[in-house]
Order: C-alpha cells, then structure tokens, then sequence
C-alpha cells in the first residue's frame, strides 16, 4: 500500500507540472509562415494559361485561376465575396 501511494503522489505531482508548462508553452508567440500559394488542376473544362489540359499549376498570392479566383492565404476565393459580411445587411 506504502508503493502505491507513493506512486500516485508521483504521478500527481507530474501531472501538476505538465499542467503549469503546457499553458506558458501555448501563450508563447507564433511565427506565422508566410502567405502560400494556390495549386490549380488544369482540366479540358478550365484549361491553363497555355492551354493545358491536363497537370496542374502553381499560382502565387493575389493570382487569378482561369475560374477568375484570386488566390488569398493559400485558399481560392470569388472575387465577389465581400470583405466585410455585415455590410450586406446594413
């Protein structure tokens, strides 16, 4: 009974630790990477800037696709999205 007791006094106490560390670890600052590309498959639909048909394209941030999106943080998005969604509304 004396090694099981000590046992989870030790494992408490670990657990006590890990708990004080985690959050300073999670407040700590994050280096953001920068803003990345877009990747765009060419199809015979959507064809590429030279009129592939097939493989795909690498478009850097602020590109247009051939569907007419603009490559914004690494995601494609219409260009008729607005800004500022509440601006619809007032």
């Amino acid at each position: 009974m004396k090694t099981f007791t000590r046992l989870v006094a030790v494992a408490a106490g670990t657990a006590a630790a890990a708990l004080t560390i985690v959050p300073t670890a999670q407040a700590a600052p994050v280096a953001w990477p920068a803003a990345a590309g877009c990747r765009y498959y060419y199809t015979s639909y959507f064809t590429g800037p030279n009129g592939e048909k097939t493989g795909s394209g690498e478009y850097a941030e602020g590109d247009h696709d051939p569907e007419g999106r603009i490559c914004r943080n690494g995601w494609w998005v219409s260009p008729y999205e607005l800004e500022d969604p509440g601006a619809a509304i007032r």
